[in-house]
């Protein structure tokens, strides 16, 4: 049956439904009437529905044709970066019966190739770097130095040739990418400057960065000439210990807003311009058996500088870890010795494996020299907390340290 439109009511506006009320029908209206207007209404809803229906639809194919066309290889630096700093380093088959590896036989996992385009979105020409020589040579990487296009001094920093023919050689080369990311992602005035990366293959790779002429700072502390540099006096010497603190607790504030922990702040890790300014450097994250480290070898001196908690591994690492070593480097600074040295020199004198201890269980902290400045002391105190949860933040150290400054003047 065929429905008579001519004389029925225009339809409703598509949008939101309108409320309506049930208008009582009067005893004179006639049952057919009715039965065609209510037969009219369901249609018109029933269109209605259909239609908006339709929309969603649509709108949900869109979608799904744009997220199709998205390569997953297509990784921005802040995604690989977080990639290699959350995700652990790529595990190595141990069931393997042939204890070499070559470049051909470690197979790239999805994390380990989402770094390796990270990396070389970083490459610098080989031919850019002249009169490379050596500097120094750690545990892990060698270190030389360099000409940048002609103009620049900087560092290169390669695993050492032999840790690459081990069996976890696949490892020490994924914790190496991680440093590389970590060190390109920050950008601080108070941190070393990241250039780029000599990349040849996943196997061959060198961090290059902003060269420090005047070394490290510890080795300056150690020196007979350190006795001019003071906390608050610059009369006989470029810099402060003030402003060498104040930079360092910067680059952690920075850091720490980041997310990122340094763990392994010292002396030996900050570097100086030629100006004797400080620049926060070994972004390594190599450090992970560091606690291990502190507890078993008697001439390592990192016992000192790393917080109790981590010394009764009964916490992981977090920035007021930092914060415990921050307070370590202040008593470095006053004293222009590594804690505990003192009490490691001499007949009788504790090993490092009993001052990790008694500083793991709350019974020893570092000493300070009498002529320490108190606002320092109480800074470096709090800082020093047994209890990481009333260390101060980073923030709060430097707010405080620029308030000393700002007496001074």
């Amino acid at each position: 049956m065929s429905v008579n439109t001519s004389n029925a009511p225009p339809p409703p506006s598509i949008g939101f439904p309108a409320t309506t009320t049930a208008v009582p029908t009067s005893p004179s209206s006639s049952g057919p009437v009715n039965a065609h207007d209510n037969t009219l209404v369901v249609i018109v809803a029933v269109a209605a529905v259909g239609a908006l229906l339709g929309l969603f639809l649509l709108m949900a194919c869109c979608r799904l044709r744009i997220a199709s066309r998205v390569n997953v290889q297509d990784i921005d630096l802040d995604t690989a970066a977080a990639i290699a700093v959350v995700a652990p380093p790529p595990s190595i088959d141990c069931t393997s019966t042939d204890n070499t590896t070559t470049n051909s036989d470690v197979a790239m996992s999805p994390t380990t190739k989402s770094i390796d385009v990270a990396l070389r979105r970083f490459h610098v020409a080989a031919h850019r770097i002249r009169n490379k020589k050596p500097v120094a040579q750690g545990t892990h990487c060698v270190v030389a130095c360099a000409t940048y296009d002609g103009t620049m001094d900087v560092a290169l920093k390669t695993p050492l040739a032999s840790r690459l023919k081990r069996a976890d050689a696949a490892s020490t080369m994924a914790t190496f990418a991680q440093e590389i990311l970590l060190c390109a992602r920050l950008q601080h005035k108070y941190i070393v400057g990241f250039v780029g990366v000599l990349y040849r293959s996943p196997r061959d790779v060198t961090l290059v960065t902003e060269y420090m002429a005047q070394g490290n700072l510890a080795s300056l502390l150690g020196c007979a000439d350190s006795a001019r540099f003071k906390w608050l006096s610059a009369k006989k010497a470029p810099v402060t210990k003030l402003a060498w603190a104040i930079g360092v607790v910067d680059a952690l504030a920075y850091m720490h807003e980041l997310g990122v922990t340094h763990r392994g702040l010292r002396a030996k890790n900050v570097l100086l311009t030629s100006a004797f300014g400080v620049k926060l450097g070994d972004m390594g994250l190599t450090r992970d058996t560091e606690v291990a480290l502190s507890l078993t070898n008697t001439h390592s001196r990192t016992a000192g500088n790393i917080a109790p908690e981590l010394l009764q591994q009964a916490a992981t690492y977090s920035t007021a870890a930092d914060m415990y070593a921050f307070g370590a480097f202040l008593c470095e600074l006053d004293t222009c010795k590594p804690p505990f040295s003192s009490l490691e020199s001499g007949r009788g004198g504790l090993d490092n494996t009993q001052i990790a201890l008694l500083v793991g269980q709350g019974k020893m902290q570092p000493k300070f020299s009498y002529s320490c400045p108190d606002p320092i002391l109480e800074i470096a105190t709090r800082c020093m907390d047994f209890r990481p949860s009333e260390r101060p933040s980073a923030i709060h150290v430097l707010q405080d340290l620029e308030h000393i400054r700002s007496a001074m003047t």
